[in-house]
């Protein structure tokens, strides 16, 4: 299946349907005002040009509602109280195990923050010891 985004293309077609149709109002206005058949004949053809514009983007449009396809989502909620009994009725072992592993992990971060703490503090140390052994 293939999904195409079509927004930006509809947006911008909507867009110059709206542009267009500002144009032809205006060019509308100007007709009835013109005097001379030149400026009519002129004026005609812009808005034959203008309504065809407008009516091919109309179309595409139209083809792309077409070709739009509509997704059912379901989203399924599940209460916080509901996980939580299904995590306590985890096996005895597997609930140790989960426990020992996350023990684990913490006490390794801790020996980890433990030697930053002493390689970074060396020398003060180094000075507390020997004012320990002068004193």
């Amino acid at each position: 299946m293939e999904a195409e985004n079509y927004g930006s293309t509809y947006t911008d077609n909507e867009s110059r349907i709206k542009a267009l149709a500002t144009e032809e109002t205006a060019l509308l206005e100007l007709l009835q005002k013109s005097d001379k058949m030149e400026d009519m004949l002129k004026i005609q053809e812009r808005l034959s040009i203008i309504r065809a514009e407008r009516e091919q983007l109309v179309g595409l449009n139209q083809k792309i509602d077409n070709q739009v396809d509509y997704v059912a989502v379901e989203v399924t909620i599940d209460e916080v109280d509901d996980v939580l009994k299904n995590q306590a009725s985890a096996s005895l072992i597997k609930r140790i195990q989960a426990n020992l592993t996350k023990q684990g992990q913490f006490w390794q971060e801790k020996a980890a923050d433990l030697f930053v703490f002493l390689v970074s503090n060396d020398i003060y140390l180094l000075l507390l010891i020997l004012a320990v052994l002068l004193g």
